[in-house]
């Protein structure tokens, strides 16, 4: 019996090596230029506390992306293909969404994008606050509404 277990946890460990998978470095030229709009707060709460918060990126044709969420700046980014033409964007948030409020104080440092292909001029996709890039159970989630600044 104990060889049969250690052959199935043996198994378990090799099959789950082959399931990972790397992600695709992303072609960021569908959305070079600077991008300007609001992410509003899905969370009612949060949504009746601050309503939503002002979002500035740039993203540049050599894959770098700078740019702020609220009062804050984002760093330590990385760029992935998502889907199609999207763009899934993961990055460190330095400082402060907001100076006050319940947000203030959570612990939410990491920032994920998720932005489609650019509609007319605008990407309306998804912004998540996290303690982390992998589970969060916490993690808050808000629209994204953006527009291409000329």
């Amino acid at each position: 019996m104990r060889k049969f277990l250690l052959a199935i946890a043996f198994l378990s460990v090799l099959v789950g090596c082959c399931l990972v998978s790397t992600r695709p470095a992303a072609s960021p030229a569908p959305f070079v230029g600077r991008w300007s709009g609001e992410a509003p707060f899905l969370d009612r709460d949060l949504a009746a506390e601050y309503e939503r918060f002002p979002v500035e990126l740039e993203v540049r044709s050599d894959g770098t992306l700078s740019g702020t969420l609220g009062a804050a700046r984002v760093a330590d980014v990385e760029l992935y293909a998502w889907e199609e033409r999207g763009l899934e964007v993961h990055a460190r948030i330095e400082g402060s969404i907001f100076a006050e409020g319940s947000l203030s104080s959570r612990d939410k440092d990491c920032v994920v994008l998720l932005l489609p292909p650019e509609q007319e001029g605008a990407l309306s996709g998804n912004l998540h606050l996290k303690s982390n890039f992998t589970f969060d159970l916490s993690m808050l989630v808000c629209g994204l509404e953006l527009t291409r600044v000329p």
